[in-house]
């Protein structure tokens, strides 16, 4: 499973991520349409709706992280080349890590 898959690359940022990753998310699906149906009062396609929008959310607001990491690593002259979505986390990626792919 440490296999990378290429998502899409912006400002010269290259974006992956593993199955793992996919994994993880997948499981949050059940939890979080259960805490939109008890909590909220929503219906069951609702909660999955919702659902499916907060890991997107998650997923896209740790790329925005990630790439104020890469904006502040080519500011002081080393920079990202990578960003790695590995689980709920993700990693940056430097010219040493990548040639390991």
């Amino acid at each position: 499973m440490n296999k990378s898959f290429h998502l899409l690359t912006l400002f010269n940022v290259r974006i992956t991520f593993t199955p793992l990753c996919v994994v993880c998310y997948l499981i949050l699906i059940p939890p979080i349409t259960w805490l939109g149906i008890t909590l909220r009062n929503l219906t069951l396609i609702e909660g999955l709706i919702a659902s499916v929008f907060i890991i997107a959310l998650m997923f896209v607001t740790e790329t925005i992280h990630q790439l104020g990491h890469a904006w502040a690593a080519k500011s002081v002259g080393y920079p990202m080349i990578g960003i790695r979505h590995f689980s709920w986390f993700s990693t940056s990626m430097y010219w040493k890590e990548m040639r390991k792919e």
